[in-house]
């Protein structure tokens, strides 16, 4: 009996493979494509988006800290009647766009009295271990700090590009600090320490005169965060909380630095309203108009 089922020349199953080879490197190529987009578009929103945040080498960290804690709390702990000052209304997330390098000169802003990384730390002043962060939702922080603006609005004090720049160390400071870290050694030099526990001893017992020492209840509890920096690096901005044994009203500012004559420079700090501790949250304080 003859075959009489179709076969397929030579040729025609040459001209099946190829179109099979053709498809197979079409779809390659789209996947291809597609991943290469895909690869590209962090880029594009890194390029359009904000720049990083800079924290500076670990010297220009444990520098940055150690002169916030030499500069002494702004004023006496504990307040008998803390007098607000009022502060900008707008949200961080409204920063305005700075230039990250001013060619202003700001040494006439400068303080007369500038502290030394060689100054000794008062007695009375204790700073925590660990950093304070802000508070974020799925925190698990201990303790933490609200998100507030603590920059003034712009006045005659400050040019528009360094208040800018201000405003956008401030919006750093949040990303930067989003959990607590070791204060560096470095930092901690000719300072006396504090942890968690141990305030909260000196609570347990009232604040008052014990077997190891004098009545604790004006001592001064310094909280720091990791500072952050300029693109330049000539600007540096901390945050410091300075608590008192009470725990009845903490002052809240940012110390700002800026790199003048081969060193930090402290600038007028940015004094906040304070804040009271609710828990473990340290909150803005609020009063009325």
């Amino acid at each position: 009996m003859t075959d009489t089922s179709f076969k397929p020349g030579r040729d025609c199953q040459q001209r099946i493979a190829w179109r099979r080879i053709a498809s197979l490197a079409a779809a390659l190529s789209a996947l291809a494509l597609m991943a290469g987009i895909c690869s590209l578009r962090p880029r594009w929103q890194q390029a359009i988006g904000p720049p990083p945040v800079n924290l500076g080498t670990a010297q220009m960290q444990a520098e940055a800290m150690a002169l916030a804690i030499r500069q002494r709390p702004p004023f006496p702990l504990p307040p008998a009647l803390p007098q607000p000052t009022p502060v900008l209304p707008t949200s961080l997330s409204a920063v305005p766009s700075a230039p990250q390098t001013s060619s202003t000169r700001v040494d006439r802003w400068c303080p007369q009295e500038q502290p030394q990384l060689t100054d000794p730390v008062a007695e009375d002043i204790y700073v925590m271990e660990q950093t304070l962060p802000y508070c974020w939702p799925g925190s698990s922080a201990s303790t933490c700090q609200e998100v507030d603006d603590l920059v003034l609005p712009l006045d005659d004090r400050w040019p528009p590009d360094i208040h800018a720049l201000r405003l956008r160390l401030q919006a750093d400071l949040v990303p930067a600090n989003r959990r607590p870290t070791p204060v560096p050694v470095a930092a901690l030099a000719g300072a006396q320490r504090m942890d968690s526990a141990g305030l909260r001893a000196l609570r347990e017992q009232g604040c008052g005169a014990t077997e190891h020492g004098p009545t604790r209840t004006y001592d001064h509890f310094a909280y720091l965060t990791r500072p952050v920096f300029s693109v330049d690096g000539q600007w540096a901005m901390i945050a410091v909380a300075w608590d008192s044994c009470s725990g009845d009203f903490v002052y809240r500012e940012l110390v700002v630095l800026h790199r003048e004559q081969g060193r930090w420079m402290a600038e007028p700090p940015e004094r906040g309203l304070g804040g009271v501790w609710d828990g473990r949250v340290l909150r803005p304080w609020t009063y009325n108009h």
